[in-house]
């Protein structure tokens, strides 16, 4: 499923922010409400913390930062929160590779991604995105997103999240599948294949998400800490 990188891109990535320079730009000074600049600590430790090529072993974080454990087509990085941006429809959590590339969470879904070979500028709608597993209910709401490269602005996507069974194919680290709650994410028009979530029991928001931008390129991340999975397994 995993097609593409973010730190194993290499020329695609350097391509990348050549073509959306500004969108790499924009997001990192970004302009929810209340922006707030990085913490120049993580700007200037970056590079030490956390390596810009994926690796099968976790290199050794910094305890005093939280971490999200990204996969792309197998590989592995771990991205720092750099900031939480304020809005409306809840927290913003913005995290940072060393390559620069900034993953936007909120509500427990992808909120923007920038610095990659397709990045998603915007996303709107997802004050209607449900947070908590959906048990034995189905939601509906609407997605629409930037995306990028291609300028293709307002791309709308009708989505239904529904309980699933625990998938075999993941790329959960720490946890057995088996120990969460799981959730998909279907598009219904089929522009994308379907999204996936996990959520510890009794827990607010997914601790796990996999999320594909275009249909050869595809992520997933999970919380993470110096000391492993968040929140820790049993």
């Amino acid at each position: 499923m995993m097609r593409g990188g973010l730190a194993h891109v290499a020329h695609g990535a350097r391509r990348a922010a050549r073509v959306a320079s500004w969108a790499l730009a924009g997001a990192i000074g970004l302009s929810l409400s209340g922006c707030m600049a990085l913490d120049p600590s993580v700007q200037a430790s970056a590079a030490a913390l956390w390596p810009s090529k994926a690796e099968a072993a976790a290199p050794r974080l910094n305890p005093h930062f939280d971490y999200l454990r990204v996969t792309v087509q197998g590989q592995v990085l771990y991205l720092a929160r750099g900031y939480t941006d304020t809005d409306p429809a809840g927290p913003v959590t913005v995290w940072y590779s060393s390559d620069r590339e900034v993953l936007r969470l909120q509500r427990g879904r992808l909120a923007g991604l920038a610095g990659t070979p397709v990045a998603w500028t915007h996303v709107r709608g997802l004050a209607q995105a449900p947070v908590a597993w959906p048990g034995a209910e189905s939601f509906s709401w609407q997605r629409e997103v930037d995306h990028m490269p291609g300028y293709r602005w307002g791309l709308r996507d009708q989505l239904v999240v529904r309980a699933m069974a625990a998938p075999v194919d993941t790329a959960l680290s720490g946890w057995s599948p088996q120990a969460l709650q799981w959730a998909e994410e279907q598009d219904q028009a089929g522009r994308l294949p379907p999204a996936r979530y996990a959520w510890v029991p009794g827990q607010p928001e997914p601790i796990y998400g996999e999320q594909c931008l275009h249909t050869d390129f595809c992520l997933t991340w999970q919380r993470w800490s110096a000391r492993g999975a968040v929140p820790t397994p049993p």
